[in-house]
């Protein structure tokens, strides 16, 4: 017990120094969607996004229940997701472990080490540790039901605690309880020859009693079987839906290394080293995992979060096979053993490259983008802070990146693309043919619901014409962001506007982000200023309440309106040439500085 503590205290440490050693891990915007749910929980608002509606945008139950008191503490719930998340990670690694480590104080092979390594600081599970979501619990609930379960066959015990850890998964996460289906099977199949029917109806009567009696109640209270969020993204099931499903999981097999290797390593000794029931379960949670990817197709993030939960049981499998197809390579070749030193040295070696092939993993590069959705992420919140300085308390303000924008805003959030909106989630738009998650969308209710804003993209801009591109180019992804600048109510009730924020930004020649066949010149200066561009409602444009939203000069307007009509990826790079670049009088986004010469 005592080794145990201080094996996993190193874990913990480990993790929080692996921290510091990319910039691209941190919090994403959708943990702050469970962040403002667990706040109005706490508030007394019951379970909702937007007080007063009851939709299930957040599929963390267990996990809102868990932050809600800290909600009663402090406004950094990321923080203490984070925190939780670390401490589960490391949990989930020392469970790991302790399938590798031998029972008899026998050394542990290098590669033994090398796979628990890569449980504890693989990209996956640090990225999604570091996100701040519940990823890390429900992986954690899966392994410690599938230990609980093994112990209990070993001393006799009732499933009983298993049946409660595995309801505890599907309460992090419906699709957590999926576990649920390996570990039957394995209650209820005592040998080849004997099947355990009491005990397997015991540990399915605790699960399908507790899990069904919650789903039941949710049913109730939110008045649709599944998750909002659920139809938001799926739907139905579809084959475009499976065909992104079958492209995720061949990028984990292939971009991660280890997985394909795994099968390399089972092909070879399969019959060499007889897989132990506990590896037969960790096979069927791989398995299981795969399928429900299968079934509901692709994640919209970057390193595999549907997967994690199938993560340590398949670099498990990874590992005894492993072993088996080092062992019979031997014999074969019959080769000398490489000396510890030597294995060490390939170890580290294996491990930075698969890790370094692992982020790079497709075009563009899924760690940059992760990167990328964790520094937005930070500039929605602070935009969400001004918009909170800026606005009326009773202002609506329509927006696809929700969740920093609700919880840092206070402000009540239509979102475009339906996640917390049980209108547009079941409208009739086909899914799995675009951008998974961000697929759906209603303008005309859009319209009809009227919000004072409208932030589609809500980054920060610098405030000149490389601003409006940069802007162009950030809502160009998702349909609803085209249809809704499509749509002729749009033009006609809506003014582009910006908003100056009080972050500045340093100017060095050549400092400038170059777009895409674009020539320039570069500006220089000592700073210039960051702002947002939105839609402000035409009634509201000059009003006191939104005396800080600055109308865009008329030129620079119809270009962004203009823009949009393009049809081809070359015309749209016709219109970016045609964008008005003379300093106008009118004091919004205009060059800090005389304009440049061009290259």
């Amino acid at each position: 017990m005592r080794r145990n503590a201080v094996t996993y205290s190193l874990f913990v440490v480990a993790l929080v120094a692996f921290r510091f050693v990319t910039r691209q891990l941190g919090v994403v915007d959708d943990a702050w969607i469970t962040y403002a749910y667990a706040r109005n929980l706490a508030a007394g608002h019951g379970i909702a996004f937007n007080p007063g509606e009851h939709v299930e945008g957040c599929t963390a139950f267990l996990h809102m229940v868990i932050l809600a008191p800290f909600a009663l503490l402090t406004e950094r719930l990321d923080l203490v997701a984070v925190v939780i998340n670390v401490l589960a990670w490391a949990g989930v690694a020392l469970l790991a472990w302790s399938f590798i480590r031998p029972k008899h104080d026998e050394p542990v092979g290098v590669f033994g080490y090398f796979i628990a390594a890569f449980a504890l600081l693989g990209f996956s599970g640090v990225a999604w540790t570091y996100s701040g979501m519940e990823m890390p619990l429900v992986a954690l609930a899966w392994l410690g039901a599938v230990k609980l379960h093994l112990w209990e066959r070993e001393h006799g015990k009732w499933p009983i605690l298993s049946a409660l850890v595995t309801v505890a998964a599907g309460l992090l996460r419906p699709d957590g309880i999926l576990v649920a289906i390996t570990l039957a099977l394995s209650t209820w199949v005592e040998s080849p020859k004997k099947l355990n029917w009491s005990k397997a109806i015991a540990y399915s009567v605790v699960v399908v009693g507790l899990f069904g009696g919650y789903w039941l109640w949710r049913w109730n209270y939110f008045g649709y079987p599944l998750p909002n969020t659920f139809y938001a993204k799926v739907t139905h099931t579809s084959w475009s839906l499976t065909q992104t499903g079958i492209l995720y999981v061949v990028r984990w097999l292939v971009g991660m290394v280890l997985p394909l290797l795994g099968v390399v390593a089972a092909w070879y000794a399969w019959r060499r080293r007889v897989a132990p029931r506990w590896l037969r379960v960790m096979a069927g949670l791989l398995a299981t995992s795969v399928a429900y990817v299968l079934l509901v197709g692709a994640d919209f993030f970057s390193f595999h979060r549907f997967l994690l939960p199938a993560f340590v049981p398949m670099l498990l499998l990874v590992w005894w096979f492993g072993i088996g197809a080092l062992e019979r390579r031997r014999e074969e070749k019959k080769t000398k053993p490489m000396s510890r030193n030597g294995k060490i040295a390939l170890a580290v070696a294996a491990f930075i490259v698969f890790q370094f092939v692992y982020f790079l993993g497709r075009i563009p590069p899924q760690g940059l983008v992760h990167g990328f959705i964790v520094t937005n992420t930070a500039d929605w919140a602070y935009v969400a802070k001004q918009l909170r300085r800026h606005t009326p308390p009773e202002a609506k303000i329509a927006t696809i990146p929700i969740g920093a924008m609700k919880y840092f805003s206070h402000r009540y959030i239509l979102d475009l693309v339906g996640l917390t909106d049980t209108h547009i989630a079941h409208a009739e738009v086909p899914t799995g043919v675009a951008i998974t998650g961000h697929e759906k969308y209603d303008i005309d209710y859009v319209m009809e619901r009227a919000p004072e804003l409208i932030f589609t993209w809500p980054g920060l801009m610098p405030s000149e014409p490389e601003g409006l591109i940069k802007w162009v180019m950030s809502n160009i992804g998702a349909e609803a962001q085209k249809k809704l600048m499509l749509h002729p109510k749009t033009e006609e009730m809506y003014r582009f506007v910006w908003l100056p924020v009080d972050e500045k930004i340093p100017v060095r020649r050549g400092s400038l982000e170059r777009w895409q066949n674009m020539k320039r010149g570069e500006w220089t200066g000592d700073s210039y200023a960051k702002g947002v561009i939105g839609l402000l409602r035409q009634d509201l444009v000059g009003t006191e309440a939104y005396s800080e939203f600055v109308p865009m000069n008329e030129a620079r307007a119809n270009w962004l309106w203009d823009t949009f009509t393009a049809g081809t990826y070359e015309e749209l790079i016709e219109r970016i040439h045609t964008l008005p670049r003379h300093r106008d009088p009118e004091p919004i986004l205009n060059p800090p500085v005389d304009e440049p010469q061009t290259d």
